[in-house]
């Protein structure tokens, strides 16, 4: 009987992931695309970074990180969707390694539509 649960769970996750691969972009959430330039010329490989941006890929690796680190990564996608990352981390303190970081996917430019009350067409925003 569990045999045939085990076999069960892993079909239903095999066939979501392969369906959500089929449906999805292939950079439609923001870390997709990569945390550090490194990381994208080793094949996107997670969890393997000595520098602050392991504060992306894996926070337990802080652990490699020998002294304080900065790490900043931008990148343009289509010139329309930008991608921002700082990372910040290193020195040991009382309870551990201490990393923090921001990340960020922003597209500016966006014609901005209100609706007219009065009718039912759309008019660009003022």
């Amino acid at each position: 009987m569990t045999r045939i649960i085990r076999v069960f769970i892993v079909s239903v996750v095999y066939i979501t992931s392969s369906l959500s691969v089929i449906n999805s972009a292939p950079y439609d959430l923001i870390y997709d695309l990569g945390t550090s330039a490194r990381q994208i010329a080793i094949g996107n490989v997670d969890g393997f970074s000595d520098a602050a941006d392991t504060v992306f890929e894996n926070p337990a690796g802080l652990y490699r990180v020998k002294q304080m680190s900065l790490a900043a990564f931008s990148s343009n996608v289509m010139n329309e969707v930008k991608y921002v990352n700082v990372a910040l981390s290193g020195g040991d303190t009382k309870i551990g390694r201490i990393g923090v970081g921001f990340m960020q996917a922003s597209v500016t430019g966006i014609p901005e539509t209100v609706r007219n009350t009065e009718s039912s067409t759309a008019h660009p925003g003022v």
